[in-house]
């Protein structure tokens, strides 16, 4: 079970987690790329997005599960949350963006499917 700051977060189908190292590289002028400057100073960045399923009989209690999940997001973000999934199981993250879409499943349950962005770090 993956959870965002202690909210279940339902039926979790993709985790992607990407690492980038922000090298800085500089070419020099009149020389092939064996010659270009390397630089790795900025550190590294992780950005996990996870793909997921919230299901619910009602309507009710299907908004109240998405909105639990935006309420990760506002505005207001000082703080580090734990996100624990599968690839990474355990992360402080900020989250970046949610976005969401509704369907009726063919078994009459209510779903919303959903992705989430999320950047690792700590608090600064």
């Amino acid at each position: 079970m993956a959870t965002l700051g202690g909210t279940d977060l339902g039926s979790v189908w993709k985790e992607t987690p990407s690492k980038d190292g922000n090298i800085d590289v500089f070419t020099m002028p009149l020389t092939d790329s064996t010659g270009a400057l390397i630089f790795d100073y900025n550190g590294a960045l992780r950005t996990i997005t996870i793909n997921g399923t919230l299901v619910a009989t009602t309507t009710a209690t299907l908004i109240t599960n998405y909105a639990a999940l935006e309420a990760k997001i506002s505005g207001d973000q000082s703080a580090t949350i734990k996100y624990a999934g599968f690839l990474i199981s355990s992360a402080s993250v900020k989250v970046n963006s949610i976005s969401g879409s509704y369907a009726i499943e063919e078994s009459g349950l209510l779903a919303v499917d959903y992705t989430i962005v999320m950047t690792e770090g700590t608090d600064g």
